[in-house]
């Protein structure tokens, strides 16, 4: 079984800020300059089928969260110890991160806004 994602750069903030949007497509820029795939999962069934896995089931996982629920720590805490690399190597500009950082503090507070976490995919697959 694997999950992964399979379409990072899909996650959204609402309501949804101009820092944000500036900011968050350099994440998966960092992540392919480095080797990484944020969209993996679509690869993957014929990655399986050719290494002798028959694939079983494939299923969409999505996660919501509002400021109040355990899950929103998850963006919390990647956004405040991942931007910062992006901005020391050039990606990201400080004032962009300072201002994604009050954008997300502002939503913290509001009982109305939600996270909507990156698209991912479960796939499971057996040895034939």
């Amino acid at each position: 079984a694997v999950q992964d994602y399979s379409s990072w750069e899909a996650l959204s903030l609402a309501p949804l800020g101009e820092a944000f949007l500036r900011v968050m497509p350099s994440v998966g820029k960092s992540w392919r300059d480095h080797g990484g795939d944020p969209q993996i999962c679509g690869r993957l069934p014929a990655i399986m089928a050719a290494c002798g896995l028959r694939v079983e089931s494939i299923a969409p996982l999505q996660r919501l969260a509002r400021s109040s629920d355990p899950l929103w720590q998850w963006p919390a805490t990647f956004f405040a110890n991942f931007i910062p690399r992006l901005v020391e190597q050039g990606l990201v500009s400080a004032e962009d991160w300072r201002a994604m950082e009050r954008d997300w503090q502002e939503r913290s507070r509001d009982q109305n806004a939600f996270f909507w976490a990156p698209s991912m995919v479960e796939i499971i697959a057996r040895r034939e």
